[in-house]
């Protein structure tokens, strides 16, 4: 699952208590159930390929 922050920074608090911040443009990932991180723009157009759900 990927999110978008597209115009605005993001914040998301874990629960483990942690806090990730993202900047506009990034996107929050995540690699597996619990399993969540930022990936700025840049690396994410280098990285990923956007996929629809069924």
């Amino acid at each position: 699952m990927c999110i978008s922050a597209e115009q605005a920074p993001i914040s998301v608090e874990l629960p483990s208590g942690g806090v990730l911040v993202g900047q506009a443009g990034d996107w929050l990932v995540q690699y597996a159930p619990g399993d969540v991180g930022v990936v700025g723009s840049g690396v994410f157009s280098k990285t990923y390929r956007v996929v629809e759900e069924p």
